[in-house]
């Protein structure tokens, strides 16, 4: 299978087959979890980071909002030299009780030329994007869904995926 890196072309393909991605999630969540399963995406993942580098895209950070904890306030406010109640106050809305964060804009302030500016003490959650490694992962969050027409590597970890367990749709 062709890898596809087009941003407008993922985009554009994904929103077609939306459907189709809804009912595979489903074959998905019937299939349940297994080591064989598992396996089959550390490899799709590892086929996937040799063909595209995510650093070079930078299409989660002009269209996903980040949650941030603590720890990643901490991190990312001693690297730009603010207290955390500056980082707070500057880039963050309160997002739940449980002390958890997220941006107050999108794109993200810190994506500069296609590039994070902070890379070295991103958050966390950018740190485990696009979590396609366990089939908890990939079987348990619609979220997944509208992330294909974001990001290349989860459009075609989808694609693949689909092609490797012959999913035909119903």
């Amino acid at each position: 299978m062709k890898t596809i890196k087009d941003l407008s072309e993922i985009e554009k393909q994904s929103l077609s087959m939306e459907n189709r991605n809804w009912d595979f999630l489903s074959f998905l969540r019937n299939i349940g979890e297994s080591a064989e399963l598992n396996k089959l995406f550390i490899s799709i993942m590892s086929q996937l980071e040799g063909v595209i580098d995510c650093t070079q895209c930078g299409n989660c950070c002009r269209h996903n909002i980040p949650v941030l904890d603590k720890k990643d306030i901490e991190r990312v406010s001693a690297c730009l030299q603010l207290s955390n109640d500056e980082f707070t106050a500057e880039y963050l809305h309160k997002f739940t009780e449980r002390d958890l964060y997220i941006m107050n804009r999108i794109p993200c302030p810190f994506l500069k030329d296609n590039v994070c500016s902070v890379y070295e003490e991103r958050f966390e959650s950018c740190r485990i994007y696009p979590q396609l490694l366990s089939y908890s992962n990939v079987a348990s969050t619609g979220n997944l869904i509208r992330n294909t027409a974001i990001c290349p590597i989860i459009f075609n970890f989808y694609e693949i995926l689909k092609e490797k367990l012959k999913f035909r749709d119903t």
